[in-house]
């Protein structure tokens, strides 16, 4: 994911990093990028058959939708999850993820030549399954955090460790507003519509 800022701030004195803090922060995001990998995969196994396809939408079954809750929040890799809640009532499966993903970040004045700088993404899904066959599947992107403020959060913070660097990361995602009105218009226009039997 790649995210385009207006303009970089002036340098202060004394801005640049140690390099051993710049490579625990490029260790910790090649393990964001392995783990989101591990996630990508391992989630779509699980949704697949519930997602809609030409010709065919599935009508689950509110035993189907429990199973999935159940594997949602049992998969394998889990170090990118910051949040995550999941229910199951009256045939609706309602599942909301906080999450680290890859990302790059590039600033306007920034050249086109691969001048961008390596990031996490934090991100929110939203996923709504139900067993009259409506489906929801939305990431939004919430914040990026640079390789460089990656870098001087190692370099402040007495805990390194993957754990306290998550924790982090969510305090700084939580302080977004994570559910707008126009999430909600647009499920609810998607229901509207898989209820009157059109996908689109």
């Amino acid at each position: 994911m790649l995210a385009l800022a207006e303009s970089r701030p002036a340098p202060s004195p004394g801005a640049r990093v140690p390099v051993e803090f710049v490579g625990q922060a490029r260790q910790f995001l090649r393990r964001i990028d392995k783990a989101h990998e591990q996630y990508e995969a391992a989630t779509e196994l699980l949704i697949a058959p519930f997602r809609p396809r030409p010709g065919f939408k599935p009508v689950p079954r509110h035993a189907m939708l429990e199973r999935l809750s159940i594997n949602w929040r049992d998969y394998g890799g889990k170090t990118g999850r910051l949040r995550g809640q999941s229910t199951v009532r009256a045939g609706v499966l309602d599942m909301t993820e906080l999450r680290c993903s890859p990302g790059r970040v590039r600033l306007a004045e920034w050249s086109d030549q691969g001048d961008d700088e390596l990031a996490v993404s934090l991100v929110l899904r939203h996923v709504r399954i139900e067993t009259c066959g409506v489906f929801f599947d939305q990431t939004r992107l919430i914040a990026m955090v640079g390789l460089h403020a990656l870098s001087r959060r190692m370099q402040k913070s007495a805990d390194r460790s993957v754990r306290a660097t998550l924790e982090d990361l969510t305090v700084v995602a939580e302080h977004y507003k994570l559910i707008k009105n126009e999430d909600r218009d647009e499920f609810e226009t998607r229901r509207r519509r898989a209820a009157n039997g059109s996908d689109r």
